[in-house]
C-alpha cells in the first residue's frame, strides 16, 4: 500500500505548487499512471485527474460535494459517495456504486486523559451559514457552547460573546479538548444533506456524550436516545441540552453505547473492506 498526496507537504513541494499548480498536479497524475497497482482509491477529484490512465482500476468516494465533471467521472470506474444528497448532482450515475459514510480511526480517535472537573458543552466547528443560524439562536436562549474553529476573532458573533470563541485546533488537540468536556455539539455545515458529517463518529470515539442536529438518514447511523441525542429545531435543542446537563447518567449511557457502536461498524477499515467487497 502507497500514499500520494494531491497537495504539496513539504516547503519545497509548496514552492513549486505556487509557481506552476498545473505543472505540480500533471506531475502526480504521471507519476500515478506510472504505477503498478490492482485498485487505487481516490478521496474528492481535481481536473488534472481527466488525464489518470488505468480508468478499471481507480476508484473515487466523493466527500463534501459532488461538483466534477463528465470527463473526471469517466476515469472511475466505481464512485461512493459520502452523502447520498449529492447524487442528484453526478453528471451521471453509470459508475456510481452506493453512499459511503464518514468513520472513525481507533487510533487517532480514542479517549484522551479526561480532567475532574469538566466544562459542560463545547463545538469544533468552522464558519458556516448555518451554524451562524444556530449559535445565534443558542446564545440568546443562553445554552451556546464554547467554539473552536475560525469563528475566533474573524466573525461577528466573537465580538458579541468573545469568552464562548476560542483558536482553531489541530487534529491532535481535539482529543485534549474533548477530554475537557461532557458534552460535543455538532451542528452540521450547509453542505450536509443526508446522514452526517465526520464528527458524530469521531466523538463517538473520543468517549464524548453527542448532542446533534438531525439529517434525514443519521438514525441510520447512529440511533438517537441510544448512542445520541439529537435536535431539529431550537425548542428541541435547549430540551436536549438541559437534558444532558442534568442527567450525568444519561452522558454515560451516550457514551458508551456509541463508541460500541462505531467500533462496530463505522471504522475507516469498514469502509475500506465495503470497496474491496465491490470491486
Amino acid at each position: 500500500v502507497s500514499f500520494v498526496s494531491t497537495y504539496p507537504e513539504s516547503p519545497l513541494e509548496y514552492l513549486n505548487y505556487k509557481i506552476n499548480k498545473k505543472d505540480w498536479h500533471d506531475k502526480i497524475v504521471n507519476q500515478i499512471n506510472d504505477s503498478k497497482y490492482d485498485v487505487a482509491l481516490f478521496i474528492n477529484s481535481q481536473s488534472s485527474f481527466t488525464n489518470l490512465a488505468h480508468s478499471n482500476k481507480n476508484i473515487l468516494w466523493l466527500t463534501d460535494s459532488a461538483k466534477i465533471t463528465k470527463n473526471e467521472l469517466n476515469r472511475f470506474s466505481g464512485v461512493y459517495l459520502s452523502d447520498l444528497g449529492y447524487l442528484k448532482d453526478l453528471p451521471h450515475r453509470d459508475n456510481f456504486v452506493s453512499g459511503l459514510p464518514f468513520a472513525y480511526d481507533p487510533i487517532v480517535h480514542s479517549p484522551m486523559p479526561s480532567i475532574r472537573k469538566k466544562r459542560f458543552c463545547c463545538s469544533i466547528i468552522n464558519k458556516d451559514l448555518n451554524r451562524d443560524e444556530w449559535l445565534k439562536k443558542s446564545n440568546i436562549e443562553g445554552v451556546m457552547p464554547d467554539v473552536y474553529g475560525n469563528y475566533f476573532l474573524r466573525h461577528r458573533l466573537f465580538w458579541r460573546n468573545p469568552s464562548k470563541f476560542h483558536k482553531t485546533l489541530k487534529i491532535y488537540q481535539m482529543g485534549k479538548v474533548y477530554g475537557q468536556y461532557e458534552v460535543s455539539l455538532n451542528i452540521h455545515s450547509s453542505v450536509i444533506m443526508e446522514g452526517t458529517n465526520m464528527r458524530s463518529f469521531e466523538c463517538a470515539g473520543y468517549g464524548i456524550a453527542q448532542l446533534i442536529e438531525m439529517k434525514p438518514g443519521l438514525e441510520a447511523l447512529l440511533e438517537p436516545e441510544k448512542e445520541f441525542l439529537g435536535f431539529s429545531d431550537i425548542e428541541s435543542y435547549v430540551t436536549q441540552f438541559n437534558r444532558l446537563k442534568n442527567d450525568s447518567k444519561l452522558r454515560i449511557k451516550l457514551v458508551e453505547n456509541a463508541k460500541k457502536r462505531v467500533a462496530a461498524e463505522h471504522t475507516y477499515q469498514h469502509r475500506i473492506n465495503t470497496i474491496f467487497k465491490n470491486l
